[in-house]
This record gives structure tokens, sequence and C-alpha cells, in this order.
């Protein structure tokens, strides 16, 4: 997880990269892959996103009045892979592309759960109260 904390700002590769060449180095340390830190931090923090399914060329997302449509209606572009239902005979309904989403509700949870971000919550009413103080 440090490893990816003092990644944040480094792409996928860099981490891949990284956790590669120490492990070539150290074979026997345990440096979870990225899909594993990413599961941790989730069940650390209780912040997971919710995944749905969107067209492929980003026109609209699969969700509302779009739910349970199986193509675009602006592009009319299929929603899931043409290849690998046609190969699976109609079973396998993989979409193209999918967007995350975070809600909030977990997120201020998890802010409010750490002294510091805490603290940095307040500012607002600190600095308004500040300000009502100096006029």
């Amino acid at each position: 997880v440090s490893l990816f904390l003092a990644l944040e700002h480094s792409s996928e590769d860099a981490f891949h990269k990284t956790r590669a060449a120490t492990l070539a180095r150290h074979p026997e340390d345990d440096i979870p892959s990225l899909h594993r830190v990413k599961k941790i931090i989730s069940d650390l923090s209780g912040v997971t996103s919710i995944i749905k399914d969107m067209c492929i060329d980003s026109c609209v997302a699969f969700v509302g009045p779009y739910a349970e449509l199986d193509e675009c209606p602006m592009c009319q572009k299929p929603r899931y892979d043409p290849i690998k239902l046609r190969l699976s005979g109609g079973r396998v309904k993989q979409p193209q592309q999918v967007f995350h989403t975070f809600p909030i509700g977990p997120q201020l949870q998890a802010l409010w759960q750490h002294p510091d971000s805490a603290r940095q919550m307040h500012y607002r009413r600190r600095r308004t109260q500040e300000i009502i103080e100096q006029l």
C-alpha cells in the first residue's frame, strides 16, 4: 500500500514496473498487485466504485431510461462486445466500455475518520468565524 501511495501521481505502468523491479531483487517480499492494493484500500476506507456500462463513444450511460438498451440511442453502436456476444451464443454480455462512480457519502465518512482531514473539513467554518471577528 505504501508503494501505491508513494506513486499516487504516477501511472499504473509505473506501479507495475516498480513492483516488478522490487520483486526481481527481493522475490521473497509480498508486494500485492495493483488490483489487490486497490481492494485493500477499498476495504479499509469503505469507498468503492459503482460500475455502469456506457456507450463505446461515451454518448450515454446505460442507466435510468437507457438501462435495458442493447445499443446506444445516439450512435446506434452496440452496448456489448459483438464478438464475445456472438462466440458465446448471446450468453456473454461484456460491455464495450464502463465508467466508475464514487458515491460522496463513503468518501466523506472516510475523511471524517482521520484527524487531519477532519480538521481541514472545518476550514470554511473557521475562516468565516475569523472574518466575522475582523468585521
